[in-house]
Order: structure tokens, then sequence, then C-alpha cells
């Protein structure tokens, strides 16, 4: 495991160490988040405004969400079939890759789910939501059917859960509360473990590594054993770090760079 974990982290090093080449940089109005895709493109949420970007840093299409008021989730893991997620209305929106609306939006309260707090896309084009309510994972298929249930993750974790960021990869579901860790899942919504690394927002999960990002640190770790894991810094102005491939998303305040190494 010391041998891989050595040679997983000279490529990490290798990857933000060598020459950079910054491809566009786009001007961001204060609060804005962003987003990336497999495929490289960049999606921008500020104030009321969601904008798509390509690989090459050309606005290709923008929409205002805000009719069902604020967008609290955008899920573009599958990018052509993106996701809006407002937590107050407990409404999903699917797009396509252009940024249109596919059908109406879907009200998770007439699913039985009793309080949406988080979501993300699955495999097979189905989508888990986390339900505050009865501290349960729920996953439903592409026609709204409920296939798993996961029961009271209280009673399996002896926590309660208030997660901020899912992400499902490799047939794992990945939970991040920022004061309790990281948690694992299987398809089924079995509990599989915990990561006790706290107040994390945002990670990515990469094969079989978990980028961990908060505030210019980046946390990696291997096959989830936190002994094998290393803590690298990036200057101070910079709030998030995102990965596409051989592309770098950095967000600051007023802007975010785009690197190509």
């Amino acid at each position: 495991m010391r041998l891989i974990f050595s040679l997983t982290l000279l490529c990490f090093l290798g990857f933000f160490s060598k020459a950079q080449t910054l491809l566009f940089t786009v001007p961001l109005s204060e609060g804005s988040t962003i987003y990336t895709d497999d495929l490289r493109n960049l999606y921008v949420y500020a104030e009321s405004n969601l904008r798509k970007y390509l690989p090459d840093g050309i606005l290709q299409y923008e929409i205002s969400p805000k009719r069902y008021g604020q967008l609290s989730h955008f899920d573009a893991t599958d990018p052509l079939r993106p996701i809006m997620f407002y937590r107050d209305q407990g409404l999903l929106v699917m797009l396509d890759n252009t940024l249109s609306e596919q059908g109406a939006a879907i009200d998770l309260f007439a699913l039985e789910i009793g309080q949406a707090w988080a979501m993300c896309q699955s495999s097979d084009s189905h989508f888990w939501v986390y339900d505050l309510d009865n501290f349960e994972l729920v996953r439903l298929d592409r026609n709204l059917s409920i296939v798993v249930r996961s029961g009271n993750l209280f009673q399996v974790c002896g926590q309660a859960l208030v997660p901020t960021w899912m992400m499902e990869r490799n047939s794992k579901l990945y939970v991040a509360d920022p004061k309790k860790g990281i948690f694992m899942f299987d398809l089924f919504g079995t509990y599989m473990g915990m990561i006790p690394i706290t107040d994390i927002d945002r990670f990515q999960v990469i094969e079989n590594e978990i980028y961990l990002f908060n505030k210019g640190r980046i946390h990696i770790i291997v096959n989830a054993i936190i002994s094998e894991s290393e803590t690298f810094l990036y200057a101070d102005d910079i709030i998030l770090v995102l990965i596409s491939k051989d592309y770098r998303f950095l967000l600051k305040e007023s802007s975010v760079d785009v690197y190509r190494n």
C-alpha cells in the first residue's frame, strides 16, 4: 500500500508542479459558485444566473433559474442531463446540455420524501436524495420510483447526518457532513464506513482517490484510507480547486482561473 500511495503521490505532485497554461479567466460577482463536468465544461452560478462555459472559455448558454427560488445545488455529473435542486421548495429540475428544462419540475414532497436536504446524480439516470426528516437516503429511478431506502441512518451510523455535499462514484455513495466527516454507502444504501475529516464542504472522487477541498487546502486520500493521505496548500486567495481531467479550475473571490497542464 505504501508503494502504491507513493506512486500516486508522485503523480499528484507532478500534476500540480509541472508547467501550467492559463487558458482563460472568468470574472465573478461576490458569492459565486462553480461546478464542472467530465467534459471540462465550467458552470458558474451567481445571483440569479447559471452560465455554462465551454473548455475554451466561450460562454455557451445562460439561464435564470431563480423563478423556482434559491438554487441550492447543481449537479452535472451527467453533462447531458444536469439537475438543479431547490431545497426550500423540495424541487428538482432536469435540464439538457443546452440548460433547457426537460419536463415539469419534480416535487419531492409528492414522492413521499419528507425534507429533501441534499441530492446527487446516480448511475443509470437514477438520483439520490437525503431526507433530513427521516435521516434516510432515498434512491429514485428515471421514472421517479423509489428503488432504495436506506432506513434511519442514525440507528446505523450513530449520528444524525446533515450533509452539504453528496457524490456517487465507482458504485459508492459519498456523503459529506462538515461537522462529522465523509460517510460511504453502497448502491443499496448500506453503510460502509466513514472518513473522520471535518470542515469539508466540497470534494471530488477521481478513480480511487478522494480530493477534499476547503479554503485553499487539498487533501488527497487513497482508497479511503486516511493514513495514506497528504495535504497540499494553494495561495491564500484560492477558495476552491476543481479538477476535470487535465484541467484545473481555481475559484477566487472575484474570478475563476482555468489552467491546463
